[in-house]
């Protein structure tokens, strides 16, 4: 149930954020806290880092290379990827919206294999946030 209304919020979020503002909201969540870890990544490369079970709450920032963020948007751009919600226990996730439509993947289902692709810009963004060095939000 609480994996259900965060995923909610997160969706909430995107769908009354700016129409100049695009951005990819990613990251884990579940077990037995409950607990989610989520980045919002700008395509200016500005990310956010935020943690919160049934709300998120970004409260560290930092950035990422501007070309990193703009190969990711692309990424998800060119890909023909359907919405699917298949959380486990501990899930991750990737959602954005692309011309007006909201994409949101999640999964972690033991019986669900995500796209290999999916996969891969997911570890490579968790790679590339694990590097940075992020600062409190004043």
């Amino acid at each position: 149930m609480k994996i259900l209304y965060t995923l909610t919020l997160m969706i909430l979020s995107l769908t009354f954020c700016d129409a100049r503002e695009t951005y990819i909201v990613f990251g884990s969540g579940g077990g037995f806290t409950g607990q989610v870890t989520a980045f919002k990544l700008y395509k200016n490369g500005k990310i956010l880092k935020g943690t919160g079970k049934a709300e998120v709450t970004y409260h560290e920032y930092a950035k990422l290379k501007k070309s990193v963020a703009k190969n990711v948007f692309n990424e998800l751009n060119n890909e023909n990827f359907v919405s699917f919600r298949e959380p486990g226990n501990m899930y991750y996730f990737i959602s954005y919206t692309y011309k007006k439509k909201e994409v949101n993947y999640t999964w972690g289902a033991s019986s669900f294999d995500p796209p290999e692709l999916l996969q891969g810009i997911f570890h490579r963004l968790m790679s590339e946030v694990s590097a940075l060095k992020f600062r409190k939000i004043k």
